[in-house]
């Protein structure tokens, strides 16, 4: 995972997400276009996958370079600020 990943690319950092698990499941509900997943939290309550911070472990990133409140914020002002963060590295 990402500990790899920091070791092969020079200029790696970790953007964390972060929204409450019930969101998540509202948005995926919500969605049309479906992505070519569905009924992922229904699928993982019956352990048929595993989502981190369902029924998997979340690891959170010890020093992330952002960490983005996805039910505060709308996905440009999110955009906006990753940009802007990066510009700034």
């Amino acid at each position: 995972g990402r500990k790899k990943a920091k070791q092969l690319i020079k200029d790696f950092f970790v953007v964390q997400i972060e929204c409450p698990i019930d969101l998540c499941e509202e948005r995926e509900n919500k969605r049309t276009d479906k992505a070519g997943v569905q009924n992922i939290y229904n699928r993982a309550r019956k352990d048929e996958i595993k989502i981190p911070g369902l029924n998997d472990k979340y690891i959170k990133e010890e020093k992330p370079l952002i960490i983005i409140n996805s039910d505060k914020l709308t996905p440009l002002e999110s955009a906006e600020l990753i940009s802007n963060k990066i510009r700034n590295i």
